[in-house]
């Protein structure tokens, strides 16, 4: 791994939507701030991505599946996932008290069934989709329009008083952010300091401890 020097270059990463676009750009001003000789060409979106043929340095993404053995994996951090809907849309169509009464909601979602966890019990519901989306922010937005119940990171809702939590005895887990870049003997300077640099944030950012 390439250690000296002073960092230089085009740094291109694959970003994941589940930061939300405001954290994002804090995150790359601050990188920018301390690394002025690199040039970021980012790509926002939540599809798999081929890192070698569409040539990227990096990518974050929200999954705990691991790549193939042609790819490094470095776990980040978890980030905390609830079920959520606009007070308003509620008021129009009632809160549901269990998992069951989401059946009868619009439900914007990247699945048609879910799982559910209260303590022990796994519970399997069917769901109306009335929309999916691979974008975090682009659900945040229906959202708030008022057109169904989502699931939605933390941060993304956290200081928008419009909207609710639903459910909260049952346990949706949290998503696993990770850094998958190509493995090779040398890893380039660019890419070394921003996994470093995006860990230190990552904890800042989100209050919690990096893996």
């Amino acid at each position: 791994m390439e250690h000296s020097g002073v960092p230089r270059g085009k740094l291109r990463i694959s970003l994941s939507s589940v930061l939300g676009e405001l954290a994002t750009a804090d995150m790359l001003a601050r990188f920018r701030s301390l690394y002025p000789n690199i040039d970021l060409d980012i790509l926002v979106d939540d599809r798999f991505v081929d890192l070698v043929e569409e040539g990227f340095d990096l990518r974050i993404r929200a999954s705990s599946a691991m790549p193939d053995s042609s790819m490094t994996y470095r776990n980040i951090g978890n980030i905390p996932v609830s079920l959520v809907a606009s007070t308003t849309y509620l008021n129009r169509n009632g809160r549901p008290e269990s998992v069951e009464g989401l059946e009868k909601h619009q439900m914007i979602a990247h699945r048609y069934s879910t799982n559910f966890t209260k303590g022990q019990q796994i519970e399997r519901v069917t769901i109306h989709c009335c929309a999916r989306a691979n974008s975090t922010q682009l659900v945040y937005g229906l959202v708030v329009r008022h057109q169904g119940i989502a699931f939605l990171p933390h941060h993304i809702f956290a200081d928008d008083p419009t909207i609710e939590r639903l459910l909260p005895e049952y346990d949706r887990g949290s998503l696993t952010l990770s850094i998958v870049y190509p493995a090779r003997d040398h890893t380039p300077l660019k890419v070394h300091n921003f996994i470093n640099f995006f860990k230190e944030w990552f904890g800042e950012a989100f209050g919690v401890k990096p893996q």
